[in-house]
């Protein structure tokens, strides 16, 4: 007979029925702790990402998505957002895990909650809690923490020694990084000038400056040889130039034109058609040298000067500028932020402030009519490029890749969100600079994902003023 030694002292086995019920035990404690293991983390990085009393614009790499919760809450209530609206949004989701809700001091006053700036009491936290589920949290952290690492990890590398990178949804910050450059430092964004020349052509047709976008260029500049004698006689409209299927060559070995601006001491050279317009799409920055005269030639002022005037004074962004020889295809100099600040102006259709009607802004991305339709399908809009994945549109974009530069702009609309990312490749065509652009996108869509995630398993507690 085996004996077991309790305190001390000899003691003859347990019975069976004990010895079963030191098993069982031993099960449920095992299945506790493995709980534990399972459900500790997110809690962990709960009290992390809704720390009372950090602002909305992020502390260090990311906004708390609680106050981004609060704060996107308040505005599209149509409360408004004063810092005294998001805070007590704030104090109640705060309040849901870790005591009882907080009254503001005029609701405290009156003896209960009242007032602009009340939670309705049928919303309390006794009654609808704000609980996310473990696994969507957990998840939503995981993805941060992957895309922090790779960040970290290729910021700094002799590839792309700066980067200033950032993840704004419906036109707030949810993920910030920088090495080297900030979020506010200017840079060229080179290619992605280009979808600044798109816009400023949208907005002359909405101003009555330009017709439509199928008007040949011979309207506007009969003196070019391809609105004199296009190829093939097809004539080459301005959704062409656009859409870069006008059959002009990235370059050329034969003689081209050059024409002089009509509002600067500057001059565009233009190569012959290679084919006919509309036959296929040819990257070429000669497309957005036309338009450039284009804009020129129907508003009077010089590429820079509208520009700056119709796009950047019209969204704020006041650190970007245009250079004084930009044609068009690039000069533009720009930050992340202010990007941002372009991207929800052009995007999102709750801002206060928008560069196009939202028509407009749909015919930038609308499919070719030369492009052969597929539930995956990528090609080149009105200045932005489109990527379809299952049959829906899931990013809008545009890079702009050079010598020390790198830029892109991408939007997702599914996720009303938008990645801007800034760098200084010593050589664009490294490997490893491809490789970065692929990797931060895929990262930052499962990002965005895990966020939505998150967002959507929340109870969200209604304001007592918002149908009164």
């Amino acid at each position: 007979m085996k004996v077991y030694v309790f305190n001390g002292g000899p003691a003859a086995m347990p019975a069976p029925s004990s010895r079963s019920r030191l098993k069982k035990f031993g099960r449920l404690t095992l299945a506790a702790a493995v709980l534990a293991l399972l459900v500790w983390p997110p809690f962990i990085v709960l009290g992390e990402h809704i720390a009372p009393g950090a602002p909305i614009a992020g502390r260090g790499a990311v906004v708390l998505p609680w106050e981004y919760l609060s704060a996107e809450y308040v505005k599209n209530r149509g409360v408004g957002s004063s810092a005294a609206e998001i805070q007590n949004l704030a104090e109640w989701l705060i309040g849901a895990y870790t005591g009882p809700r907080k009254m503001t001091a005029a609701a405290s006053a009156a003896g209960g909650d009242t007032g602009p700036n009340a939670i309705n009491d049928a919303n309390s936290v006794n009654s609808a809690p704000v609980v996310p589920r473990p696994g969507d949290l957990r998840r939503f952290h995981k993805a941060e923490q992957s895309l922090a690492g790779y960040l970290n990890h290729t910021a700094g590398s002799h590839s792309l020694p700066n980067l200033a990178f950032g993840i704004y949804r419906d036109s707030t910050p949810v993920f910030l990084r920088a090495q080297g450059f900030s979020n506010q430092t200017r840079r060229p964004i080179a290619s992605v000038t280009k979808t600044f020349t798109a816009v400023a052509i949208l907005k002359l047709i909405e101003r009555g400056k330009i017709r439509k976008l199928d008007d040949p260029i011979g309207d506007y500049l009969p003196e070019l040889n391809l609105a004199k004698a296009p190829a093939g006689g097809t004539p080459v409209t301005i959704r062409h130039l656009l859409q870069q299927n006008s059959g002009i060559p990235y370059g050329s070995s034969r003689a081209g034109q050059t024409v002089v601006s009509p509002t600067r001491k500057f001059s565009y050279y233009i190569p012959p058609q290679y084919r006919a317009a509309g036959e296929s799409f040819a990257y070429s920055n000669h497309n957005y040298y036309v338009l450039a005269l284009l804009i020129e030639t129907v508003s009077g002022q010089s590429y820079p000067e509208f520009v700056t005037e119709a796009i950047l004074k019209r969204a704020g962004m006041h650190d970007s500028r245009v250079s004084a020889t930009s044609a068009g295809a690039s000069g533009v100099a720009s930050s992340v932020a202010d990007l941002s600040r372009f991207a929800a102006a052009l995007y999102n259709r709750s801002n206060p402030i928008r560069l196009l009607r939202q028509r407009s802004v749909d015919e930038m991305m609308a499919v070719p009519d030369y492009i052969e339709t597929n539930p995956n399908m990528m090609y080149y809009g009105l200045g932005v490029r489109v990527q379809y994945y299952d049959g829906e549109p899931a990013e809008v974009y545009h890079t702009g890749i050079w010598t020390g530069i790198f830029a892109e702009l991408r939007y997702f609309p599914a996720r009303r969100a938008a990645l801007i990312h800034l760098g200084n490749p010593p050589n664009f065509r490294a490997r490893r600079v491809n490789e970065y652009r692929a990797g931060s996108v895929r990262m930052t869509a499962d990002y965005l994902r895990r966020l939505d995630e998150l967002l959507n398993s929340v109870e969200i507690p209604a304001l007592a003023n918002v149908d009164s």
